[in-house]
């Protein structure tokens, strides 16, 4: 199981690798699809990696290369698939975390002390919501057609499975 998780470990870095330089070169307009598309070819490369490699990879003990090769093979997707998830939400949390949008304006300004008045200025709503609908429109879940805003199927469905899990986990409603 070791090898599996090592070698997943080890695509998820070189994922992450590319998909810094795609969105340095690139600057994809939906980053979801372009992480999406540039993983989709590590799931194969893992698996020529997989049978290409001993199983100690060289390094491992023996007794820690024992595992079956299919359950092997199954744990390092696992863990390569969780790994790619959690990377995906660390984008999202840099990108649209909006904690940590006020805390990168308070470190931008001279003496680190901004007033209410000035963070609202900085991280405005209409700036915010201008952004997160565009992102909207740009994965299909809303549609914009003369001045007004329209759910799609697929929105309705996220919006279906939003308000389920925040009310399992009990979370207030918007």
């Amino acid at each position: 199981m070791l090898k599996g998780l090592l070698l997943s470990v080890l695509m998820i870095a070189v994922w992450g690798l590319v998909q810094l330089v795609v969105f340095h070169t690139f600057r994809p307009r939906n980053p979801l699809k372009s992480m999406i598309a540039s993983f989709l070819p590590a799931l194969p490369g893992y698996l020529l990696l997989y049978a290409a490699t001993p199983p100690t990879l060289g390094i491992l003990p023996h007794h820690l290369a024992a595992t079956p090769a299919p359950l092997g093979v199954l744990n390092g997707f696992l863990i390569l698939f969780l790994l790619f998830l959690t990377c995906v939400q660390f984008y999202y949390h840099l990108n649209r975390a909006i904690s940590l949008r006020i805390l990168i304006e308070f470190e931008r300004v001279a003496g680190r002390s901004m007033t209410l008045d000035q963070i609202e200025d900085a991280c405005s709503l209409s700036s915010l919501i201008g952004g997160r609908l565009e992102a909207l429109v740009a994965y299909g879940l809303v549609l914009r057609s003369g001045g007004h805003c329209h759910l799609t199927i697929g929105g309705g469905i996220a919006a279906a499975i939003g308000r389920t899990a925040r009310k399992i986990i009990e979370l207030k409603p918007y």
